[in-house]
């Protein structure tokens, strides 16, 4: 039983070094589709109509309700 609780501890605290060490690398990565999301919002919040006439953004449910 000690040595699971250790375990655990132990898969925790490397778990947490591992992600301190790959979110800037995965921001880093997703930082062009975040910015993409962020200016289709705006886009979409300026003028839902527009964005909905797209075939491929008309298929999202949340994003078009008619």
């Amino acid at each position: 039983m000690q040595y699971r609780v250790l375990a655990v501890v132990v898969g925790l605290l490397v778990g947490y070094w591992v992600l301190q060490l790959l979110l800037p690398v995965v921001f880093r990565v997703l930082r062009p589709f975040i910015f993409l999301a962020v200016i289709l919002a705006a886009v979409w919040a300026l003028f839902p109509t527009e964005v909905c006439s797209i075939e491929v953004l008309s298929k999202i449910p949340k994003l078009c309700v008619r």
